[in-house]
């Protein structure tokens, strides 16, 4: 361009632009870093939440199933979980499911095969056991107790 054309161009179009794109990609960066604060916080929070949810869990977990360690909770529990049905519910679940597959064994087969390799009629398994009203508990009492010998 030659000079004639310069001075004709509107002033705002020469004025040096060159100190706006700092400003510019400053306010770039500073968005990009708030934004980057922001889903930082919300990861945090989510943590914590997860955090507060699994120790409810837990707590509701040992007073119902006091006995149980945690090392026994099977894979298929830890799924659940991982689904969000509570620990709880997801453990007593998986001990229902194999409580019914162990009383349509013993129907199968008209026995329960104890650990020991034997055939023993008319015991309970400890699911079993857990899954009884108080009332089943008293009628079975005496197969109750032979039957925890052999767990």
């Amino acid at each position: 361009m030659n000079e004639e054309m310069m001075n004709e161009l509107p002033e705002e179009v020469t004025e040096d632009v060159t100190e706006e794109v700092p400003e510019a990609a400053e306010e770039d960066e500073l968005s990009s870093l708030r934004a980057a604060l922001a889903e930082k916080e919300q990861l945090l929070a989510d943590m914590t939440a997860a955090k507060d949810r699994f120790e409810a869990e837990f707590a509701e977990f040992r007073k119902e199933f006091p006995e149980v360690p945690l090392g026994r909770v099977d894979d298929g529990v830890w799924e659940q979980v991982g689904k969000g049905v509570p620990l709880a519910a997801a453990y007593a679940l998986a001990e229902r499911r194999a409580m019914k597959q162990a009383q349509t064994s013993r129907r199968e087969t008209g026995a329960w095969h104890s650990l020991s390799g034997g055939t023993d009629e008319g015991l309970f398994t400890p699911s079993e056991v857990r899954a009884m009203t108080e009332r089943e508990v008293r009628l079975n009492y005496d197969r109750i107790l032979e039957s925890m010998k052999r767990w």
